[in-house]
């Protein structure tokens, strides 16, 4: 009696395989870059209150004013403030302010920040179940010498020191050109990045988790006695590329709706190029890239570089009437 082999055809598995695999580039790809348009805090823009229209609780593109930076371009909403920002004391005590908005945090959250974190932490753990699959499978059937080229080129972007010295060095040309919203971009991106660096850093030493070229499986933890080298959970470079895309993106998507578009699948390719390289697991780089994303959005949000919030009078005319209104920014 002959037997039959019940397992899938050769060339069943091979489509089988394929599809998985685009199933995992696609997620970060693209889920996990989009995933930084989740959020959406309107007073992260500093609004004006006499901009938003009464009637649809929305900001109204009539009432909206810019006020022309230096370069000769409108900031729609955000007003920079004049002088030399690495002097600038509040851009300093600003490090201490951030980095106790992110311990006390908790302690502030309303449901809608539960949600999002509870989101972010159930993604994260439905990805620590899969770490094994996804490493197997994208190492077996994704990985080859184009992935490790693109991996080489967009790790730059993820560096801590590379991207240290390119903030540092975007600001000394933004401040010898005057062009104020650059320079806050360049200092609010630097924060972001030594902010997320600092916490992250502290979450691999908590958890100490192997990396994937050396682990025996995604389960391997260490806790803080286990040594310098088993940092792997969260990526400090999915970390630092999120950070710094989310303060670009931040800075320029009101005007230019494209910035965003382009900055996040860079920070994404950045992140799915730790997964190719077999120095994270998936579930380290998208807790990275979370932390990152939330850390730019609070630093550019808090920026101390916009000009003081408080109480402002201004006089509008519009035709042959004039106004007097009351502007409060908080």
């Amino acid at each position: 009696m002959v037997q039959t082999d019940p397992s899938p055809r050769p060339a069943l598995q091979l489509c089988l395989r394929v599809a998985r695999a685009a199933l995992v580039f696609a997620f970060f790809l693209i889920a996990v870059p989009c995933a930084a348009f989740a959020v959406d805090d309107p007073a992260d823009g500093g609004w004006d209150e006499e901009w938003i229209d009464p009637d649809t609780d929305q900001i109204d593109p009539d009432e909206l004013e810019t006020e022309p930076d230096p370069g000769g371009e409108g900031v729609p909403g955000r007003r920079y403030k004049d002088g030399v920002y690495i002097l600038d004391g509040d851009f300093y005590s600003s490090f201490a302010e951030n980095s106790w908005r992110i311990i006390s945090g908790p302690f502030r959250y309303d449901r809608r920040d539960w949600i999002t974190v509870g989101v972010v932490v159930s993604v994260t753990g439905a990805l620590m179940l899969l770490d094994d699959e996804i490493n197997d499978l994208w190492q077996d059937d994704v990985r080859g010498r184009r992935t490790d080229s693109t991996e080489d080129v967009f790790e730059n972007f993820g560096d801590s020191d590379k991207l240290v010295l390119g903030t540092l060095g975007g600001y000394a040309l933004s401040e010898a050109a005057g062009l104020r919203r650059e320079k806050a971009m360049f200092l609010n991106g630097l924060q972001s990045v030594a902010l997320t660096g600092t916490l992250i850093y502290g979450l691999k030493y908590l958890g100490q988790r192997e990396r994937p070229d050396n682990a025996d499986n995604a389960f391997d933890w260490n806790g803080p006695s286990g040594g310098d080298t088993n940092s792997a959970f969260p990526s400090g470079h999915a970390g630092n590329a999120f950070a710094m895309a989310t303060v670009v993106a931040e800075t320029y998507g009101d005007d230019h709706p494209w910035v965003p578009w382009l900055a996040y699948p860079v920070a994404g390719l950045t992140a799915l190029g730790r997964v190719n390289a077999e120095r994270h697991w998936a579930s380290d780089v998208f807790m990275g890239a979370a932390l990152g994303h939330f850390i730019g959005r609070m630093v550019t949000r808090y920026s101390p570089f916009l000009e003081e919030n408080g109480v402002q009078l201004g006089l509008h005319g519009q035709g042959g009437s004039a106004a007097l209104s009351l502007s409060l920014r908080f």
